[in-house]
C-alpha cells in the first residue's frame, strides 16, 4: 500500500508528527487501544508462527510493525523552495533519517521533447497533421530552457531566485492545450459566422437579381400605365370644360338652397317660439289628465246641467280624439255625456294621446 502526501496538501504541520512516528517506529503510539492490539496480535499468531516467531504479546507486536513497515510505503513530494522544508526537517528528524530521497533533477532538451510530444500527440490537430508535432514540441522545449537562463541571469543580477521546475513545464504544456482550445472555439465560431455570412449573401445575390426582373416587368407595365394615364388626362381635360360648367348651375342651386334653408331656419324658430308659448298649457293639460279619475268622471257624467263651459270641452276632447270621425257628432251636453259612458277606454286614451303631434286638419276650427 502507498500513502502519497504532497507538501500542499499538509494545512497543519501537526499532521507530520504522525508521519515522523510512523516513519521513526512503524506506529502511531496510542492509535489502538490495548484490546484492539490484543485482537490484532492473536489475528497475526498464525502467520508468526509460520515464520518462526514466538507466541508472546511483544513479539507478536514486533512482528506486527514489521510487516506494516515491509507493506507501508510512504511517498513524500515536498518542494525544497524557501526554508519551510528546511524547517520541517528540523523538527522532524524522521523525514531525513527514515526516508530515502530521490532529487530530481533539470530535465534535458529531449526529455522535455519526449514528455510535450507524449502530452499533445492526442490533440486533433496533430493527428490531421504530425508533421507539426516535433516542431511544436520543441518550441515548448526551447520555451522552457530560455526560462531556465534567464532565471539565472535574474539571479545573478537581483540575486533573487525564479525556480523552474518539471511542474511548471507540464503547467505549460497544460496552459498551451487550453489556450489552444479557446482559440479554435473562438476560430470555428468565426467560421461559422462567415459562413452564415456568405450563405446570406448568396441568398441576398439570387434575391436580388429576382428582384432586378421583377423591376424591369414593373418598369414596362409602368410605361403602359403611364400612356394610359396620358389618355386618360386628355379625356380629363375634355370634361373639365362641362365640369365648370356644371359647377356654374351647381353652384346657383346651392344659392337657391341656401334661401330656402334660411327661410327653414326662420320657420324654424317661429315654430319654437310659438311651442314655448303653448308649453305651459300643454303641461298643464298633460296634469289635468293625470288627475282624472273613473268615479270623479261618473259623478260629473250624472249632472243634468253641467256648468257652463263644459260642453265645450267634451266637443274639443271628441274632436282631438277624432270621435266625430267614428259617428255623427252634434255639439252639447248630451253628446259628451254619451262620450263619457266609458271613462276608464276614455282616461287611457287621453294619456295616450301626444299633443305635440295633431293632425293639421284637427288643428283647424269645426266646421
Amino acid at each position: 500500500v502507498a500513502f502519497l502526501l504532497t507538501d500542499t496538501q499538509i494545512i497543519d504541520d501537526k499532521w507530520l508528527v504522525y508521519i515522523n512516528d510512523t516513519l521513526s517506529s512503524g506506529i502511531v503510539p496510542d492509535l489502538f487501544a490495548p484490546e484492539d492490539l490484543e485482537g490484532i496480535c492473536m489475528s497475526l499468531r498464525s502467520a508468526a508462527k509460520a515464520e518462526g516467531i514466538g507466541d508472546s504479546l511483544t513479539e507478536l507486536m514486533d512482528y506486527f510493525i514489521t510487516r506494516v513497515r515491509r507493506n507501508l510505503h510512504m511517498i513524500l513530494c515536498f518542494s525544497p523552495v524557501g526554508d519551510v522544508m528546511r524547517q520541517r526537517c528540523r523538527r522532524f528528524p524522521g523525514l531525513i533519517n527514515c526516508t530515502e530521497i530521490d532529487w530530481f533533477h533539470p530535465w534535458p532538451r529531449e526529455a522535455l521533447e519526449s514528455v510535450a510530444e507524449r502530452f499533445i500527440s492526442k490533440m486533433p490537430i496533430f493527428k490531421a497533421m504530425p508533421e507539426l508535432l516535433p516542431s511544436v514540441s520543441s518550441h515548448m522545449a526551447e520555451v522552457h530552457l530560455s526560462v531556465e537562463k534567464e532565471s539565472e541571469i535574474y539571479l545573478q543580477r537581483e540575486k533573487r531566485y525564479f525556480y523552474t521546475t518539471p511542474k511548471s513545464f507540464l503547467e505549460l504544456i497544460a496552459f498551451y492545450k487550453t489556450l489552444y482550445k479557446e482559440n479554435e472555439e473562438n476560430i470555428n465560431k468565426q467560421v461559422e459566422r462567415l459562413e452564415k455570412g456568405i450563405a446570406v449573401l448568396t441568398s441576398t445575390g439570387s434575391k436580388v437579381s429576382e428582384l432586378q426582373d421583377d423591376l424591369k416587368r414593373s418598369m414596362k407595365i409602368v410605361e403602359e400605365k403611364k400612356i394610359l394615364a396620358a389618355a386618360a388626362i386628355r379625356k380629363a381635360a375634355e370634361k373639365k370644360s362641362i365640369v365648370e360648367t356644371e359647377q356654374k348651375m351647381v353652384d346657383e342651386e346651392a344659392a337657391k338652397a341656401a334661401v330656402i334653408q334660411n327661410e327653414a331656419n326662420e320657420f324654424e324658430t317661429k315654430c319654437k317660439d310659438d311651442l314655448a308659448k303653448v308649453k305651459p298649457s300643454l303641461d298643464a293639460a298633460q296634469d289635468a289628465v293625470d288627475c282624472l279619475d273613473i268615479k270623479q268622471i261618473q259623478i260629473f257624467k250624472a249632472f243634468p246641467n253641467p256648468p257652463p263651459g263644459t260642453p265645450l270641452v267634451t266637443d274639443a276632447v271628441a274632436y282631438l280624439l277624432g270621435k266625430d270621425q267614428i259617428r255623427p257628432w252634434s255639439p252639447g251636453w248630451r253628446s259628451g255625456k254619451k262620450l263619457l259612458q266609458q271613462p276608464g277606454p276614455l282616461i287611457q286614451e287621453l294619456k295616450a294621446f301626444d299633443g305635440r303631434v295633431i293632425p293639421e286638419d284637427r288643428v283647424a276650427k269645426p266646421p
